[in-house]
C-alpha cells in the first residue's frame, strides 16, 4: 500500500473517524495510524462497537478518542473545528438489517440524520479552514444499497438503487446526501460502497461470527429460508485498504464499489466454518452431522448480490490480496483462542 502514499505526507494527515470502535472502522484506525496519520475517533460506543477494538491506542501520541453522537450536530461541530482534519470518514451507522425491520427509526435517524450532521459539520469546517478543494468526505456505504443483482450481471456504480430494506434504503440515502453536497455545495466526497465483509472483530449478530458462536454452544445454526442467499465477501483488511487508498488519490464526486471475486452461499459458509472447526480439533462442539436448521425466510430478503469493481481497481490497482481460504482459517483460530483463553 505504501507505494501509493507518500509517507512524509502521510505523517503531516489528520482523520476524523466516526464509529471507529466497531469492527471496520477499528480495523481503518489501525492501518492509518501504522501509516502516521493522526486519528480521532468520534463514536456514541453504542452495542455494535467495542472500546476494546481501539483500548490498545490510548497511549497512541497519534489517537484521539471522544464518546460523541452524530445525531448531535452541535457535538459533531465542536469536536471537528478543533481537530481540523484533511479527511472526514464515516463508518457511523446502524447497520444490522434484522434490526432495521423491526426498529426503523433508529436507522433512519443515524443513518440519514447523522449523516447530514456531519456533512454539514464538514462542510462549514473546511470552509473556515480554506480547505475545501484539497480535502475529502468519505461516505462509506454497502453492495446492499443496489439490491438483487447476481454474479452474472454486477452493478456498476451508476446502477439505479433499488434497497430492498430500511438498512439499505437509509444506506442509500445517506450516499445521495453526500453527493447531493458535492453537486450543491461543493464539498469534496467520495462514496466506496463494500460486499460482506469478515475478520476479526465483527460483532456476533452478524452471520460468520453468529455461526462461530452457535458452534461454541452446540447449537444449530438459523439460516433463513433455503440457505442459498449468495454473498460476496472480502477481508476487512483488504477492504480498509482499498478505502484508504481511494481517500489518498480517489476523485471528488466519485462513487467507488470495492468488491472481489467471492461468492459464496451462506449455507456454504457454514459447511466451511463446521469443517474448519472438526480439523482443528477445538473446543467448540463437533461430530454433529448438520449444524444448522432452517428457518422462515427474512421479509424483503435479497437472493444475491454483486457489485463489480473495475473501476477502483483501475484507481489503486489490486485490492485483494486474502483469499477466503486463508482468511477464514485464521478466523477459527482467532475464535478458537478465544475458546481457550
Amino acid at each position: 500500500m505504501s507505494s501509493l502514499i507518500n509517507m512524509d505526507r502521510s505523517r503531516s494527515l489528520r482523520v476524523f473517524t466516526t464509529g471507529g470502535a466497531g469492527f471496520i472502522g477499528s480495523h481503518f484506525i489501525d492501518q492509518i495510524i501504522k501509516l502516521g496519520m493522526q486519528v480521532y475517533n468520534f463514536d456514541i460506543l453504542s452495542y455494535a462497537s467495542n472500546v476494546d477494538h481501539v483500548d490498545s491506542l490510548k497511549r497512541e501520541p497519534l489517537y484521539d478518542f471522544y464518546k460523541g453522537d452524530i445525531r448531535s450536530f452541535d457535538e459533531v461541530l465542536r469536536c471537528m473545528s478543533k481537530f481540523k482534519p484533511d479527511y472526514v470518514v464515516n463508518f457511523a451507522a446502524e447497520s444490522h438489517v434484522d434490526r432495521s425491520i423491526t426498529s426503523p427509526s433508529s436507522f433512519t435517524d443515524v443513518n440519514v440524520t447523522g449523516t447530514s450532521n456531519l456533512l454539514r459539520a464538514t462542510m462549514q469546517v473546511f470552509a473556515e479552514n480554506n480547505t475545501m478543494t484539497q480535502n475529502r468526505f468519505i461516505q462509506i456505504g454497502t453492495d446492499e444499497v443496489y439490491g438483487t443483482r447476481f454474479k452474472e450481471n454486477p452493478a456498476h456504480e451508476t446502477c439505479l438503487l433499488l434497497p430492498s430494506n430500511v438498512y439499505s434504503a437509509s444506506k442509500a440515502a445517506a450516499d445521495l446526501l453526500a453527493l447531493a453536497f458535492h453537486k450543491t455545495y461543493g464539498l469534496p466526497v467520495i462514496v466506496t460502497r463494500s460486499c460482506n465483509n469478515y475478520g476479526p472483530r465483527q460483532h456476533s449478530e452478524k452471520l460468520i461470527p453468529k455461526i462461530f458462536a452457535c458452534m461454541k454452544a452446540g447449537e444449530k445454526f438459523p439460516i433463513y429460508g433455503s440457505g442459498e442467499q449468495v454473498r460476496q465477501w472480502i477481508h476487512v483488511t483488504d477492504n480498509v485498504n482499498a478505502i484508504i487508498k481511494t481517500m489518498l488519490t480517489g476523485s471528488a464526486g466519485e462513487i467507488y464499489n470495492v468488491g472481489s471475486p467471492i461468492y459464496i452461499e451462506n449455507i456454504n459458509i457454514i459447511k466451511k466454518i463446521n469443517e474448519l472447526i472438526n480439523y482443528k480439533n477445538s473446543c467448540f462442539r463437533d461430530g454433529q452431522e448438520q449444524t444448522w436448521t432452517h428457518v422462515e425466510d427474512r421479509l424483503g430478503h435479497d437472493l444475491s448480490y454483486s457489485i463489480n469493481y473495475e473501476k477502483i481497481t483501475r484507481l489503486v490497482g489490486s485490492i485483494n490480496s486474502i483469499s477466503f481460504e486463508s482468511g477464514l482459517s485464521n478466523l477459527a483460530d482467532y475464535y478458537l483462542n478465544q475458546c481457550h483463553t
